[in-house]
């Protein structure tokens, strides 16, 4: 970019609470997590997000559970825009399963979900099923209880056998985790913001909606900020948008607002 380049962009205003992230190693650390789920055994469960990349050619981890010195792990994650759950035991992948088509786009809110029911994977996009393909099914029916080895987890990379990769660039909104498969009409509430039973809400583990780094339900497993991650109350897709222009201070940016639409103009400086 140089001097006098002008990039406009216009969005929907459509803000989610996100822990926004660089892609350069941070993420937001909830180890409890996933030792919790390990040492509960849990052979089924479900866990939504709500994921904004920041491009569509990268692989990024929205959540995963590891073992920081072996090549086990269970990870949820976006390669290229495709929906993706992998899970290995001691370096010998169990499952590898990916949507069959592009479901995550940069700079727009996605629904996405994850739910293993002790036969097999599946995964959701906006509250509904996809078409995936088994990449690798040594077992598909493996889920926490056959991760032996769990001692780390994170939103945002994942962490086993002494590295960190697939790092998240861009924002991840509310994620919630079940010890449950939820049915497709669960998800489908989810997706919609719709109340559950008091039946699922009673197998609901945990809740980070980042109004702080709280985990807001039965598992009390609040995160811990790494590196740069930040939490913004109000990302949109125009906040996504603004960052690939790499605003400064200098810049000339103007913003307006119409209809539920924001506009705006960056004049770069340099």
């Amino acid at each position: 970019m140089a001097a006098g380049d002008i990039h406009t962009f216009r969005e929907p205003h459509n803000p989610k609470k996100a822990i926004v992230l660089e892609g350069a190693d941070d993420a937001i650390q909830i180890d409890a997590w996933g030792t919790d789920r390990q040492t509960a055994s849990d052979t089924v469960g479900t866990i939504t997000a709500w994921v904004m990349p920041r491009n569509s050619t990268g692989t990024f981890t929205i959540i995963a559970a590891g073992d920081a010195g072996s090549d086990e792990f269970i990870d949820f994650s976006i390669v290229a825009g495709l929906l993706h759950a992998e899970l290995s035991v001691s370096g010998t992948t169990s499952f590898d399963v990916e949507s069959d088509a592009v479901h995550v786009k940069e700079h727009v809110w996605t629904h996405v979900a994850l739910v293993q029911d002790g036969q097999k994977p599946r995964l959701f996009a906006n509250g509904k099923l996809v078409a995936s393909t088994d990449d690798v099914s040594t077992n598909l029916s493996h889920w926490f209880a056959d991760v032996s080895g769990i001692d780390v987890a994170n939103i945002g990379y994942l962490e086993a056998n002494s590295t960190l990769t697939q790092d998240y660039l861009g924002a991840v909104g509310e994620i919630r985790h079940w010890n449950k498969a939820l049915t497709d009409e669960e998800v489908l509430k989810d997706y919609e913001g719709s109340k559950q039973s008091s039946a699922v809400d009673a197998l609901q583990i945990s809740n980070w909606d980042w109004d702080g780094l709280t985990d807001k339900w039965a598992g009390a497993n609040d995160g811990t900020v790494v590196s740069a991650a930040v939490l913004n109350p109000v990302h949109t897709s125009m906040s996504s948008q603004l960052k690939t222009a790499a605003t400064v201070v200098a810049d000339d940016i103007s913003i307006a607002e119409s209809g539920g639409v924001v506009t705006a103009v960056v004049v770069k400086a340099a």
